[in-house]
């Protein structure tokens, strides 16, 4: 004898968790969880995108209580051409190194006025070097045992890139740690 209203008989199972958010603020606590940098070197360049990578390193340093760096990186080139001038003879001579020296100078007064004003009042080590700039990034990196690189890129594609190079391609090929990448884009939309 059955009984007609009787429910079927079941078995409860657990609904199967959530999968992991692809992006968002769950997603990077989940992976800052794992990723826990302590030195922070951020590349400027001055430009608008650097400004952010700054602000980015920034914003890491401050969730990881982590030391942030900023480097600007001056070009070597031969300018020894610039300092000879028509009428020589008639001002007196500045030496090439003088004037190396006024830049890197200027360049330093620079980067600290950038740091304060985007730091919040929070403690930034800035420093000037000369050399190529995709060396000494990553050279510095690897020397100073940095956890993180934030650095900005023009996005250049196409012969531009080909032709000009990029340092942040560079860098992510041959850096020692983790790079955090801002594009000229991502940078110019906030």
């Amino acid at each position: 004898n059955v009984a007609k209203n009787k429910a079927p008989p079941y078995i409860k199972l657990k609904a199967p968790p959530p999968p992991a958010p692809s992006s968002g603020p769950q997603r990077e606590e989940k992976v800052m969880k794992k990723f826990n940098p302590q030195k922070i070197l951020v590349a400027v360049d001055f430009s608008t995108f650097s400004r952010e990578a700054l602000q980015a390193g920034l914003e890491f340093g401050n969730l990881r209580d982590a030391e942030v760096t900023a480097l600007h990186v001056v070009k070597n080139k031969s300018n020894d051409h610039l300092y000879t001038v028509y009428g020589e003879g008639l001002i007196p001579a500045v030496s090439a190194s003088k004037i190396r020296e006024d830049e890197h100078i200027a360049l330093a007064n620079r980067l600290e006025l950038m740091s304060r004003e985007v730091s919040e009042g929070k403690k930034v080590e800035t420093l000037v070097f000369h050399g190529n700039p995709q060396n000494e990034i990553v050279q510095f990196a690897r020397s100073g045992s940095f956890d993180l690189i934030v650095m900005g890129t023009h996005g250049r594609e196409g012969i531009s890139r080909v032709i000009l190079g990029s340092v942040a391609e560079y860098v992510i090929r041959h850096a020692p740690c983790p790079e955090y990448v801002i594009r000229e884009k991502a940078a110019t939309e906030q």
